[in-house]
């Protein structure tokens, strides 16, 4: 990214040095895949987007917050990084952070038309970038100037100073209910200053603190009203394309996955904030749509699970449309269902966005069935780096999270030598965004558990790690009991406890299963023990 800084020798940009450019991108659209151009020995062009606000600032932010990273390991980096922070950040002209038509100021924002190969979404405002870029100075710096401007930040729905936001309204788009996301970035800076509030007044920290519990209890509040369970509801669709039928009434919005993801974290910070762990379950409970427990048993990581995302849109990763180029690698997250199915391909399947209901166009489908896995469907399936480093922060949180629960519950892994009967957790700590370098150890999967549960006085039928509580912790341990009853050993009475199905006759994955039922609130921790035939019922009624 320094190369991307304006240089003062630059023929156009040069008065403008420090600032930095918006992105490099093809001069037209490629065809897919990109493997095509060099059968054909051409080599298309490529264009220097000019510099603009918004990646100014969002560099300046992401500068100052490597700048505090590196310190302990590479403090000539560090330092390089925290002053071209500086200097980016000093090279925004904060007169002019809104766009304004025929306005006499020179201004740098992006077009709607700013080029091909990239998003079509149109940023008229780079406030929420200063203030993200000001709270990352500050906290690099302690320098109360920068404070002075972040103090003053108010973006009205999209955020405000020391307060995180619960629904954004953003320029020209749709209305999200969520935090934040990659063109309302306030959010960002809210968090940093919640995990480094030094500098901050009592009143600040607990403004800060009180809005990040608020937005928890609104996503939850989603997530109870949903059948999947997910931190997330229907917003307005508006229609990009002018392709087919006008805007829709509610549906699933381009990238709902990382929204998903997005809320998740923010339970993920109201779990840090309180130590209610009502935050972490729903936060756990968000992930499991993504992995599979949605419309169409459809896990949208790829290599997870036997149905997973196997065809994303990209231009590598094609093998799909061109065997010599590779399959998609493991890990990687498809943004999911789409509502607006705006692409051609999408609709050449049939898929009709909407009808109309009087004088509202609606939706045909259920959103979460607005979606399909092919390489041509970008609208469903264009992966992008913002929606993967949110799935990348919501893991590490829960690896962090696991760490943190009761000692009675050993750390939660799958003997190498064993199949998992569900998915594993993995097991390298992490820190919940990239804020606070921290310290941590990677458990050995080969060691014995941290604390052997001995037994427990506890005789609450689904408590196998004695903390007198039904939980994903128990669950987890059952099957780690299961794969390995030496390693991970239980006493009698916690035995007893996690052979919650068909009691007496050995623990078995249903009895996981079970304890996994009460904690999605489908059936009550006072119905276990359970009988295996009633198990079966219920569980042949979910399919």
């Amino acid at each position: 990214m320094m190369k991307m800084i304006v240089k003062e020798d630059d023929p156009y940009w040069g008065e403008h040095a420090g600032m930095v450019y918006s992105g490099v991108r093809d001069y037209m659209w490629l065809p897919m895949p990109s493997l095509e151009w060099n059968e054909y020995d051409e080599t298309p062009g490529r264009i220097i987007s000019p510099p603009s606000y918004t990646a100014t600032l969002d560099f300046a932010a992401c500068a100052a917050q490597a700048a505090r990273l590196w310190k302990d390991y590479d403090s000539d980096f560090a330092a390089k990084c925290l002053d071209a922070a500086k200097k980016a950040y000093a090279a925004v002209d904060s007169s002019a952070l809104t766009f304004k038509w025929n306005s006499d100021t020179k201004v740098f924002f992006e077009p709607s038309d700013k080029g091909v190969g990239t998003s079509l979404v149109t940023d008229y405002s780079a406030e929420d970038e200063y203030y993200w870029a000001g709270c990352e100075l500050f906290i690099s710096t302690g320098d109360n100037s920068y404070y002075d401007n972040i103090q003053k930040h108010d973006s009205g729905n999209n955020g405000k100073a020391f307060s995180l936001a619960d629904r954004l309204s953003p320029d020209g788009g749709a209305e999200v209910y969520t935090s934040f996301d990659a063109g309302n970035t306030s959010g960002y800076g809210t968090l940093s200053l919640f995990l480094s509030p030094e500098g901050l007044s009592d009143d600040e920290k607990q403004l800060i603190r009180d809005s990040i519990i608020k937005a928890g209890k609104k996503y939850i509040d989603y997530q109870e009203k949903q059948g999947m369970h997910i931190p997330y509801t229907k917003s307005y669709v508006p229609n990009y394309t002018s392709i087919g039928p006008e805007d829709l009434t509610r549906g699933y919005l381009y990238g709902s996955n990382e929204t998903i993801i997005n809320n998740a974290l923010i339970l993920g910070y109201a779990y840090y904030a309180t130590e209610d762990t009502s935050y972490l379950s729903a936060a756990a409970e968000s992930m499991d749509y993504i992995f599979g427990r949605n419309a169409l048993g459809f896990s949208y990581v790829s290599g997870y699970g036997e149905n997973s995302m196997k065809n994303p849109y990209h231009r590598y990763w094609a093998n799909g449309l061109n065997s010599n180029l590779p399959k998609t690698p493991d890990g990687v997250l498809s943004p999911g269902a789409n509502s607006g199915l705006h692409d051609p391909y999408v609709r050449s399947l049939g898929l009709i966005r909407g009808v109309t209901v009087g004088d509202k166009m609606v939706c045909k489908y259920a959103p979460q069935r607005c979606y399909v896995d092919a390489n041509e469907a970008f609208s469903v399936n264009e992966v992008n780096v913002c929606a993967n480093a949110s799935l990348v922060s919501m893991l590490s949180f829960l690896q962090d999270a696991t760490n943190k629960l009761p000692k009675a519950m050993p750390h939660v892994t799958v003997p190498q030598d064993q199949e998992p009967t569900t998915a594993p957790v993995a097991t390298t700590a992490a820190v919940i965004t990239t804020t606070k370098p921290v310290q941590t150890t990677a458990v050995d999967p080969t060691a014995a558990p941290a604390t052997s549960p001995a037994d427990t006085d506890s005789k609450v039928s689904g408590d196998a790690n004695g903390d007198y509580d039904v939980s994903l912790a128990d669950s987890l341990l059952i099957l780690q009991n299961i794969a390995n009853s030496k390693k991970y050993p239980l006493g009698v009475q916690a035995t007893d406890n996690a052979d919650c199905v068909d009691n007496g006759k050995g623990l078995t994955p249903m009895d996981a299963l079970a304890v996994q039922m009460v904690d999605a609130k489908l059936i009550k921790a006072g119905d276990l023990p359970i009988k295996g035939e009633t198990m079966e019922k219920l569980t042949s009624d979910k399919k």
